[in-house]
């Protein structure tokens, strides 16, 4: 699977995702309006699921390719992965 290499990380907004200098999505856009706070937050948490991408498929392919599902490194790995998309990374 070709993606782009390297930690994806939320600008300093939380609605950005980059890898180095590289902006790999932008979930911004929200308009001014009586919802701007609800929607601001469901773009910071979409954010957040799309830069553990990378970690979680990681994970995954690990699991799956190990001859032990449940390797200790890889629960591991796969309880970070979870924290990073849920924004306590």
């Amino acid at each position: 699977m070709n993606y782009t290499k390297g930690e994806w990380k939320l600008d300093n907004c939380g609605t950005a995702i980059f890898a180095s200098n590289r902006l790999v999505a932008n979930c911004g856009g929200y308009s001014l309006s009586q919802h701007e706070t609800e929607t601001l937050a469901e773009n910071k948490t979409n954010a957040h699921l799309i830069a553990s991408a990378p970690d979680i498929y990681e994970a995954l392919k690990e699991i799956i390719n190990s001859e032990t599902i449940t390797s200790k490194d890889n629960f591991n790995k796969a309880l970070k992965a979870l924290a990073k998309a849920e924004g306590k990374e």
